[in-house]
């Protein structure tokens, strides 16, 4: 039980270190929208999401693991910084 429960502190860890991940990531996308808004860009950008979608697909293929998966995980995310991008543009 001392291998298992091992394993599954790993795997705390590492849920810990992607979601401090994604934060940062926030963190970027917010001044990504405070410059769209300066420069009066719109809020999305559909050939910037294609091609991060494709950049999601290769990495996903290169690590082995479910393209579909991580291409909806970042979909979401991707659909909240757009959100919060016109939310930026309004205020």
């Amino acid at each position: 039980m001392d291998e298992l429960e091992n394993l599954r502190l790993k795997i705390d860890e590492i849920d810990e270190s992607i979601i401090e991940l994604f934060s940062e990531r926030f963190k970027v996308t917010q001044k990504v929208a405070l410059v769209k808004k300066r420069h009066n860009l719109e809020a999305i950008d559909s050939s910037r999401e294609a091609r991060q979608m494709e950049k999601i697909a290769k990495l996903s293929s290169k690590n082995k693991i479910n393209t579909e998966l991580m291409k909806n995980i970042f979909r979401l995310v991707i659909d909240d910084v757009v959100k919060n991008h016109k939310v930026v543009k309004i205020s």
